[in-house]
């Protein structure tokens, strides 16, 4: 992906190539990396959880 400059890609079975089983894109990648990215397309909440009784 890093290297054509693409943003989302086709996952296929390892073992039939013709059968797609879902969509990743680079921010899932990373995200699975290194924790939630927010961007400008995120809605943030208005309600946050502080802890357990707390909001």
């Amino acid at each position: 992906m890093k290297r054509e400059r693409v943003q989302i890609a086709i996952v296929v079975n390892n073992f039939n190539e013709y059968e797609s089983i879902g969509i990743i894109t680079m921010e899932d990648l990373l995200e699975q990396l290194v924790g939630q990215i927010y961007d400008e397309q995120d809605e943030v909440g208005q309600v946050q959880e502080i802890n357990a009784y707390t909001w």
